[in-house]
């Protein structure tokens, strides 16, 4: 072998000799050795190909390398959550990023095969090549990148000049900018900070580039800190999201120098109201999206993303896009609320412009506004008139327009409606001609107005000044009456109405202390003063949001709005609300238990006597089904309560006091009790005769531990079934009450009703439902699988055969009595099997198993632990034995002894096998000649039936499996196959002695088979 050696190597060193090639100087700091970087064939890399360049440029590589540090944490991801510095050009994963704009490059210089498709040190630098020449940049780069010509390669999807592509324009000359818009750009880029000649936006030859706003390597976007190698080996770059500015994204402060003013002039921030909105809170330097659909122009952002005083907004997270996708036809408004300006702001309706389809918010928010961008300019609302007019002078902020010589504005009713009531000028002014001269376009256009609704045709008397037939000055247009308006003047009419005692008077009537005259639909019965015909509410019962009392008004956002606003008060409604024509959630409506009746305002007989307790279902609806009433009142085949009538108020007098709907004691939150029942107000007491224990009648119905628990309760001559041990050894041991599993609604007393509608259906649903769900019970409970009841059938025994659910005085909910035998399981270990009577939990029902039949001794199989072999949870069905081959002894048995060092236990290394449980059981299981290494369970008797009885299908029962192993040595059966015997009227197998305890067994010999030719050794040094 060793010559061999020889003569391969000295072929090699030949071969190398006739065929040698000069190696290519390599260039400094790289030319220590070659063996720095790569590795002979016999050796092991610590750096994959990629990142080799990190075992010397890191924080401790050394002190050349060391200058240039970097460490994984310094790799940018601007489009991840990922953290650390994030100050360089990222130098792993793909070379494609939709969103970066970055594709593989073409330049050949670039595009080897070796860095197709990813990113690494390596794709821009070429240590082998010179640091810098006619043909490539420094330090060490593959081609020129004077002009950025790298950077315009992979991300070439933005090397374009106009902002209608979505990014930044690049390789445009900045003077020639400065020359077409010089009031736009500065004279020459300014700084954030003059004293950092690195936050300075660097110019490519005079243009503007990828390298104007960007750096490679050492770029943490803050103008503060110096962006080169001893900042970073001074710790003093700051964690950064990775953008690679050279200076501030956004100013400290709102006016402050940031990236885009460093060049952009006249662009404040939008700070007017101390917002510090700045340019990259709307704009972006490469917005188009990755879905292909057109970017906006003038790379303003898809998704707005901004932080204010008042917290951070992400449109994105909250899906408000915008759509800014023309300088032709600019979007700040639309119907899908998808403007530029609709991104941070809601348009006030008070403005009459900010309705229109196509608002142009620039002709009063313009950008370079130098109290701040967008700030409303000097030609807004109040720089006319007052908004509106209050004051009898001409003139903005608070006057009326110049020219108008209409009334005094100090006493006419604008500030009644635009402040009281906060009507926006296009709720009286919609349609008008705005700056027209003529001053009095009132209820031009009124159609979706206010003073519009319910049919109102609102006009305006231009010579009197007065209002007529507008919904504002209604009785407020009663569902299937007659409107009738009230005629308001304008003029002077400032307090002549608003916070007067007879407000509501004027457009409702009832000047008097009286209310009958309020007769609309179901008014009457609820607001008039007269007990025989009503219930002497006031107006704030129904329409507390609207009104404090009969004369006041709470909230004129409310009030005159078109709407009929219902919001219920006091202790009769309190909590509830209306959809205005059914009070379908009312508690003067209700059981009083929180089921309401559906009631027609406009329909008096919807509300009749018997709608809301569902006590007389003959007018229509169900029976009351509250509490313990269906009991009382039901009268099905299945009811065992006094069965009341349901077609008469008496039913209800057998508990309740009763005196009219009308009486002072109905709908008053209180439910009224006849004393004689024992029964108290609180819903707690005996109701006797019907109950001997105590009941909570306001608890639903009674409990099921009152009936099923202690003295048992007696119903229709059937003694309810005791179920006192379910909380204490049941379900109820781990938290489960009666109702988790039984429907308290359903007829009682019925098995097919018993339990909640997902425990009904198919066999052991009820159990299944919670042991099939690992969440509901725990790993130790779930995935219970059921047992056998036919040998070589199914897994369908009902769980129920064995368990209780209500526990019993065994282990686990077992029953009592199984099969007809009384059955104790106490102990979880030796509790499946009773030796004396053989009747055991695993013995009671079994008479076709193999071990442990009803009545019949058992000696060759365990007393204890059945669970071990025979689990509950079983995929197979429960308790059939798991395992394969390996689950009694090893796959091969091992030997405790052996004459030299044997591994096993590992992948293709006897990887089943494990020691025997009695003296010489292992022997010589573990020499690849008789068992081999990789031999797997799996292959069953493919490995032993070579010296194990051969493969013989006589009658004899040659594999017992009778267990304890060590308790049954003689059941160990050693047979030849035949195709390995010399002969077999010789023996095959001698000098052993196979007994069982306490007799001591001998291992043999083998001999007269192709293995052995003679006697082997024996088969175990052991024994």
């Amino acid at each position: 072998m060793k010559k061999f050696a020889i003569h391969v190597a000295f072929a090699a060193l030949t071969i190398l000799l006739l065929d040698h090639r000069p190696v290519q100087a390599v260039p400094a700091p790289h030319d220590s050795q070659c063996l720095q970087c790569h590795v002979s064939h016999n050796m092991l890399g610590t750096q994959n190909n990629d990142l080799v360049c990190f075992s010397c440029h890191n924080p401790s590589g050394g002190a050349r390398a060391q200058s240039t540090p970097f460490s994984a944490e310094d790799a940018a991801h601007p489009y991840t959550s990922g953290a650390g510095l994030q100050s360089s050009h990222n130098w792993t994963g793909s070379d494609t990023n939709a969103q970066a704009g970055a594709q593989p490059p073409l330049d050949p210089a670039l595009a080897l095969a070796q860095h197709e498709g990813k990113m690494s040190c390596a794709k821009c630098h070429n240590l082998h090549g010179a640091k810098e020449s006619d043909t490539n940049s420094a330090p060490f780069l593959r081609t020129l990148n004077d002009r950025d010509q790298m950077c315009l390669d992979c991300h070439r999807s933005r090397n374009t000049q106009s902002h209608a592509a979505g990014t930044h324009p690049v390789q445009v000359g900045y003077t020639s900018a400065v020359k077409r818009n010089p009031a736009g750009f500065y004279a020459a880029p300014r700084s954030a900070n003059p004293a950092n000649p690195t936050a300075s936006m660097k110019l490519v030859k005079g243009q503007v580039s990828c390298s104007t706003c960007h750096g490679i390597h050492y770029t943490d976007s803050n103008a503060a800190t110096m962006d080169n190698h001893s900042s970073a080996l001074l710790g003093i770059l700051t964690p950064s999201a990775g953008n690679l500015l050279r200076t501030d994204l956004k100013g400290a402060q709102a006016n402050d120098v940031n990236l885009c003013t460093n060049c952009h002039q006249g662009k404040t921030a939008h700070n007017a109201g101390g917002q510090n909105v700045q340019c990259s809170d709307c704009h972006g330097a490469h917005v188009a999206e990755t879905d292909g659909s057109t970017p906006n122009v003038w790379l303003l952002r898809r998704y707005m993303t901004y932080s204010t005083a008042t917290g951070k907004v992400d449109n994105r997270t909250l899906g408000i896009p915008t759509y800014f996708q023309s300088t032709a036809s600019r979007n700040y408004r639309d119907a899908n609320g998808t403007g530029v300006c609709q991104s941070c702001h809601t348009l006030p309706a008070t403005v009459a412009e900010h309705s229109q389809p196509d608002v142009n918010c620039a002709i009063c928010h313009y950008h370079n506004n130098a109290a701040g961008a967008f700030t409303p300019a000097s030609g807004s609302c109040t720089a006319c008139h007052g908004q509106p007019p209050t004051a009898n002078v001409a003139g903005g902020p608070d006057g009326y327009a110049s020219g108008y010589t209409g009334v005094n504005e100090e006493l006419s009713a604008h500030g009644s409606h635009a402040g009281v009531y906060a009507y926006s000028c296009a709720d009286c002014h919609k349609g008008n001609q705005h700056a027209g001269g003529s001053f009095q376009d009132v209820f031009v256009t009124p159609a979706g107005t206010t003073a519009a609704s319910n049919g109102a045709t609102p006009a305006y008397d231009q010579v009197a000044r007065t209002c007529s037939a507008v919904y504002c000055h209604s009785n407020g247009a009663p569902r299937g009456g007659v409107a009738k308006y009230a005629t308001m003047a304008f003029e002077g009419g400032k307090g002549t109405l608003v916070g007067k005692p007879f407000e509501c008077a004027a457009c409702h009537g009832a000047a008097t202390g009286s209310f009958n005259n309020m007769s609309t639909n179901a008014h009457f019965r609820h607001a008039s003063v007269d007990a025989a015909t009503g219930k002497q509410y006031g107006c704030a019962v129904c329409h507390a949001a609207t009104v404090t009392g009969n004369g006041a008004i709470a909230s004129h956002a409310k009030h005159a709005n078109g709407q009929k606003e219902l919001s219920f008060s006091g202790t009769l409604a309190s909590g509830t609300s209306s959809d205005g024509a059914t009070c379908s959630t009312s508690y003067c409506h209700s059981n009083g238990k929180g089921v309401y009746a559906a009631v027609s305002w406009t329909n008096r007989q919807s509300g009749a006597c018997g709608s809301c307790h569902a006590a007389t279902p003959a007018i229509g609806g169900a029976l009351i089904a509250t509490g313990a009433h269906f009991a009382h009142f039901s009268s099905s085949a299945n009811s065992y309560g006094p069965m009341f009538s349901q077609s008469s108020a008496a039913s209800c007098q057998a508990c309740h006091v009763y005196s009219g709907e009308l009486a002072a004691t109905h709908v008053d939150k209180s439910i009224d009790i006849n004393a004689a029942l024992g029964f108290s107000a609180a819903g707690t007491g005996t109701c006797t005769p019907c109950h001997n224990q105590p009941v909570n009648w306001s608890g639903g119905a009674v409990t099921c531990q009152s009936c099923h628990t202690g003295a048992l309760s007696v119903i229709g001559g059937v003694t309810a079934p005791d179920k006192g041990l379910a909380a204490t050894r049941g379900h109820g041991r781990s938290g489960n009450d009666c109702l988790t599993c039984h429907d308290r609604n359903q007829r009682h007393i019925n098995g097919g009703t018993r339990l909640i509608a997902s425990l009904t259906g198919s066999l052991n649903t009820e159990c299944g439902y919670c042991h099939n769900d690992e969440a509901r019970v725990g790993t130790r409970y779930a995935g219970m699988i059921t047992h056998f009841t036919v040998k070589g059938g199914s897994a369908d025994m009902a769980c129920a055969v064995c368990h209780d659910p209500h526990g019993t005085s065994n282990l686990s909910m077992i029953r009592g009595t199984i099969n007809d035998h009384a059955v104790v399981y106490s102990d979880s270990s030796t509790g499946f099997v009773d030796l004396g009577t053989n009747l055991g939990l695993c013995q009671v029902c079994h008479t076709l198993t193999a071990h442990y039949r009803a009545g019949v001794p058992e000696t060759d199989h365990p007393t204890k632990d059945c669970l071990n072999c025979h689990s509950h949870t079983n995929l197979d069905g429960g308790f059939k034995p798991k395992g394969g081959c390996d689950a009694c002894h090893g796959y091969p048995p091992a030997p405790r002894v052996t004459g030299s060092v044997v591994t096993w236990g590992t992948q293709g290394n006897w990887s089943s096998a494990r020691l025997e449980n009695y003296s010489g059981g292992g022997g010589a299981h573990l020499v690849a000649a008789h068992i081999k290494k990789d031999a797997k369970p799996s292959e069953g008797w493919a490995n032993c039936a070579i010296c194990h009885n051969a493969g013989d299908t006589e009658s004899t029962p040659y594999h017992q499996m009778a267990l304890p192993l060590s308790s049954h040595v003689s059941d160990v059966t050693v047979e030849v196959d035949p195709r390995f015997r010399f002969d077999n009227s010789f023996t095959i197998y001698t000098g052993s002695k196979r007994v069982n305890p306490p007799q001591v067994n001998n291992t043999g010999s083998c001999f007269n088979i192709s293995c052995h030719m003679s006697p082997s050794p024996r088969w175990s040094i052991e024994r």
